[in-house]
């Protein structure tokens, strides 16, 4: 019974050796993450499902970065600035075939801190990232019709239902 094996422990994925299609002069390095699963439920007939709470380490910050597209407009060296190495990060997710949504992703930075809530479909992905830095707050959204920049009072946007929940009650 693999429900009752999972029950009660608490599972580790490793991920190592990973790499982006995307030449970068960030990129020469192999990216890596260790996840650990503390919390969450497994459903193994169809609709295959997961869900829970993730604690990982990760290599660095190239995925964020590439995700919210951050390096689109930017020079080279903000795109250093915004690569952070040897990052913790803790949050929810929930998958299903063709859709992961990760759940205000916390990552503490010295000095500052990253929230991230995104949602992953085949076509489309939406989601927020919250970046602060000392005194600088920055909201990234990301939307069908392309990313929005937020400047000013960032904390209540981010606050503010998903991004995915706000456009399904628009519509």
């Amino acid at each position: 019974n693999l429900a009752g094996w999972l029950a009660g422990k608490r599972q580790r994925v490793v991920l190592r050796d990973l790499s982006s299609s995307a030449a970068t002069p960030l990129a020469p390095r192999r990216w890596w993450a260790e996840l650990a699963l503390p919390d969450g439920r497994l459903v193994l007939a169809r609709p295959f499902s997961a869900a829970g709470r993730f604690d990982a380490r990760l290599a660095d910050s190239r995925p964020l970065v590439e995700l919210y597209e951050l390096r689109r407009d930017l020079p080279e060296w903000v795109e250093r600035l915004l690569t952070l190495e040897g990052l913790s990060a803790t949050g929810g997710f929930d998958w299903r075939p063709g859709r992961l949504e990760i759940r205000d992703a916390q990552i503490p930075m010295p000095h500052g801190e990253m929230r991230a809530t995104v949602t992953l479909e085949r076509a489309s992905r939406l989601g927020k990232l919250l970046l602060a830095w000392r005194r600088l707050t920055v909201g990234i959204e990301l939307a069908p019709e392309g990313r929005h920049l937020h400047l000013r009072d960032v904390r209540e946007w981010y606050g503010e239902a998903p991004v995915s929940a706000a456009r399904a009650a628009a519509e």
